[in-house]
């Protein structure tokens, strides 16, 4: 499994954020055709969908950042201490040369 670099993976996500906000608008625009929506009212229901993208980009923004640092933390209290040892080990390494 290959790792993706850091702008990679921001990319894809800013790609995937427009996909998402061009589905919405589509949807929203499908059910104010069904349900026979006025203009104006279509304009309001437009600025809500609006601010409804800005707050789910926002949302899939900070799960991506959550994600990634849980990514980066080690789990395990094993893992946390193996993380510590190896990190005073080159320390010690760097000190010494």
């Amino acid at each position: 499994m290959s790792k993706k670099s850091g702008t990679n993976a921001v990319d894809d996500l800013r790609q995937d954020i427009r996909g998402t906000r061009g589905d919405l608008g589509d949807t929203v625009t499908t059910l104010r055709e069904k349900t026979g929506v006025s203009a104006s009212t279509g304009r309001k229901a437009a600025g809500w969908g609006g601010a409804f993208l800005g707050v789910l980009a926002g949302a899939a923004a900070i799960g991506a950042m959550r994600w990634r640092k849980a990514r980066k933390s080690p789990k395990s209290r094993a893992q946390r201490a193996w993380r510590e040892v190896r990190s005073r080990a080159r320390k010690t390494a760097a000190r010494l040369t």
